[in-house]
């Protein structure tokens, strides 16, 4: 009997041991993971307005905001509701999964003017908006589509054109080869500057290269020239640096900027590739990739670039995530 009553008590003073192990750890696990459970709230400004998900502004830090349940307008003001826990400060922009969303305010219609009037602004930064403007990026714009001859609109026309532009993507594609050979040269001589130069008055100035403009290519063969055109300027900083400085201060052209000038270029034309051609946006986008990886292209920069145009913001962030 007395045997029993000691294995009893033994085996109540082992289940207390082991609760009392389990408390400890789970107060230590507590103790020291703060953020388990623990809610937070933040205020921001809609930026990018989607079904599936938005993101917003708040004291000058971006946050992709997934798991919402109402729609939202860009210029809405919102708070949302998260646990600790669901917050990756790690990315870029950072990343919430909400629990609860509340509006603050909506987006009133003069804010709304304010944005589409300013849609199709490019704010390359701060000191140098109207560096690169009437006869380059915004021009491109516009001739990035396509436009038929209604005059002349028949097969003979089309075939034409079409002849046309192939020609001109083999000599532009076959110069940027040259170009491209002599920039991968372990040193850089003059000609390197005078390359540079052609390339950017082609993109920007109405330049020409073997007699042909940049708007009578392709769309995939603009993707291209830009994203050489990208290398080039990282090649002329790192070989010539204030070689753009000394040649924008002697002429009527901006060379000192083109760098957000060839990257909103691309984010444009992938914009109309990507409402007409699923293939070939997807391809645009694998480039964009490569051009974010090899020239560290951060959102910060992608947001920076887009100004005022903040509705271009959803398209760009797209292509820049590469959703």
């Amino acid at each position: 009997m007395k045997f029993i009553k000691r294995n009893s008590k033994n085996i109540i003073i082992g289940i207390l041991f082991i609760l009392f192990i389990s408390a400890s750890i789970i107060i230590f696990y507590l103790l020291n993971n703060p953020k388990v459970k623990v809610e937070k709230e933040i205020i921001g400004n809609v930026i990018i307005a989607d079904s599936k998900y938005l993101m917003i502004e708040s004291n000058n830090e971006n946050y992709l905001i997934s798991n919402i349940k109402d729609s939202y307008e860009i210029g809405d003001k919102v708070k949302f509701i998260y646990y600790e826990s669901n917050m990756n400060n790690e990315k870029n922009p950072k990343e919430i999964k909400v629990i609860d969303e509340e509006i603050i305010s909506k987006n009133n219609n003069e804010n709304k003017n304010s944005i589409n009037n300013n849609e199709n602004k490019t704010d390359l930064n701060n000191n140098d908006k109207n560096n690169i403007n009437d006869n380059n990026i915004t021009n491109n714009k516009d001739n990035n589509i396509e436009k038929p001859d209604n005059k002349y609109n028949n097969s003979n026309n089309i075939n034409s054109n079409n002849n046309k532009k192939e020609n001109a993507d083999n000599a532009v594609i076959n110069y940027l080869n040259k170009v491209e050979a002599e920039m991968d040269k372990p040193s850089l001589g003059e000609s390197a500057k005078e390359y540079f130069v052609t390339i950017i008055d082609f993109i920007f100035y109405k330049g020409t290269i073997k007699g042909y403009t940049f708007n009578e290519l392709s769309n995939s063969v603009k993707l291209k020239v830009l994203s050489s055109a990208l290398y080039f300027d990282s090649k002329i900083d790192k070989y010539f640096p204030g070689y753009k400085e000394s040649i924008s201060s002697t002429t009527k052209k901006i060379y000192t900027n083109v760098k957000a000038g060839i990257i909103s270029t691309y984010l444009e034309i992938t914009t109309t590739i990507c409402n007409s051609n699923d293939e070939l946006c997807a391809s645009a986008k694998i480039g964009f990739q490569s051009l974010k990886k090899n020239f560290g292209l951060t959102f910060d920069l992608i947001k920076e670039i887009a100004g005022d145009g903040i509705n271009n913001l959803k398209n760009w962030y797209e292509i820049w995530s590469g959703k």
